[in-house]
């Protein structure tokens, strides 16, 4: 937005209208990104006080407490998380019941920005006549390769949009992948650790799935990290 939109907003020529849907879109997308990710990692999913769940569940050795059929130790956060889905190193938190909503939700936004820096990246490059989308890959290959190294004329412009373009690509393959994974755990009724162990939900229901992990205001959370959307649990209780 600060190297690349400024470029394309004099080579486009956009109305006063459009200048301002674009503006405003890259900020909501950057409010959802910035603001689920803030909140996958202040919200706490771990069993701080586990009184209600005595005589339920198992006995964690490690934590010295019961915990429900539905939660797992994490040994990297040293706490029992309920519905623990995985541990996160990128945010550094464990995702469980009360954070996987903003950390679905991060990735989702994430996404869509940047399938819109893909979008603005190819588009300078195109209406500024900057050619050659292989030669990053081009000079790293010839580094490696025995020989004299051909490296084509330097020039910063260039270059630097062609890195943001593949930073960009990589970024929306990872986070794609992701986004794949754990928003399809989530619509089956399921989690990653019990997708890995081999536990399979019986039947699901898509409605009551995405209550269970954005809440009974689902259709609101996916567009704004701060709505409140209480949780239903496995048991029909809104918690």
């Amino acid at each position: 937005m600060l190297v690349v939109r400024p470029k394309l907003q004099n080579v486009w020529g956009l109305a006063y209208t459009k200048h301002c849907f674009h503006s405003l879109l890259v900020t909501y997308i950057f409010a959802n990104v910035f603001g689920n990710m803030l909140l996958s990692i202040v919200v706490d999913s771990s069993l701080k006080d586990c009184r209600e769940y005595k005589g339920r569940g198992r006995y964690c050795d490690t934590c010295k407490q019961n915990q429900p059929e539905d939660s797992w130790h994490c040994a990297t956060c040293n706490a029992c998380i309920l519905q623990r889905d995985h541990h996160c190193f990128f945010l550094s938190q464990c995702i469980g019941r009360y954070n996987l909503r903003y950390f679905v939700c991060f990735l989702a936004h994430a996404v869509m920005s940047f399938v819109l820096s893909i979008y603005y990246n190819y588009s300078a490059m195109e209406h500024l006549d900057i050619t050659g989308f292989m030669d990053i890959t081009f000079i790293v290959v010839q580094f490696f390769k025995p020989g004299n190294i051909s490296i084509p004329p330097f020039d910063v412009k260039k270059y630097l949009y062609e890195l943001f373009l593949y930073l960009n690509v990589i970024a929306f393959i990872l986070c794609g992948s992701l986004l794949w994974l754990h928003l399809g755990n989530a619509l089956r009724g399921m989690t990653s650790y019990e997708r890995k162990i081999g536990k399979f939900p019986a039947k699901t229901d898509l409605r009551r799935n995405m209550e269970r992990a954005f809440g009974t205001r689902w259709y609101l959370a996916i567009l704004w990290p701060l709505v409140d959307s209480p949780l239903v649990d496995k048991r029909s209780k809104i918690v």
